[in-house]
């Protein structure tokens, strides 16, 4: 998360809380090394969201502004993401320990992520580009 994210407390004391082992990593330098190692990610449907997809990470992705809801929506109906429930911190939670528990379920939704964005986006903007 950035430093001036207007939940961070928030979601530093709610991961305190979490029974499995879990980061709340502020400002890093380095996301890609850092989503590259993890089991799963909790984000927001913004476009770090296609990142994670990229990567093949499994993610649990939050609505967190009204441009995020048809991202959401084409990231969970792809099987690529589930949505997290902001409302009922009981369910996120379950949400999560399911999610860290069921290994089929993770390669899966990564390989689907994977599937959805290869990574050479910028190839094809470049060539489209030598084109005009």
């Amino acid at each position: 998360m950035g430093s001036l994210a207007p939940w961070l407390s928030e979601v530093r004391e709610q991961v305190a809380d979490l029974a499995v082992h879990s980061e709340v990593i502020v400002d890093t330098p380095d996301m890609a090394h850092i989503m590259a190692k993890s089991t799963i990610a909790i984000g927001a449907a913004g476009s770090t969201a296609w990142e994670r997809c990229c990567l093949g990470l499994p993610s649990l992705i939050a609505v967190l502004a009204n441009n995020q809801e048809l991202v959401s929506k084409q990231l969970t109906e792809a099987g690529a993401a589930e949505k997290l429930d902001l409302e009922d911190t009981e369910s996120m939670a379950v949400q999560i320990s399911g999610m860290l528990h069921d290994e089929p379920k993770r390669l899966q939704m990564g390989k689907r992520a994977a599937n959805l964005v290869d990574g050479l986006g910028v190839s094809r903007i470049i060539e489209s580009m030598r084109g005009l």
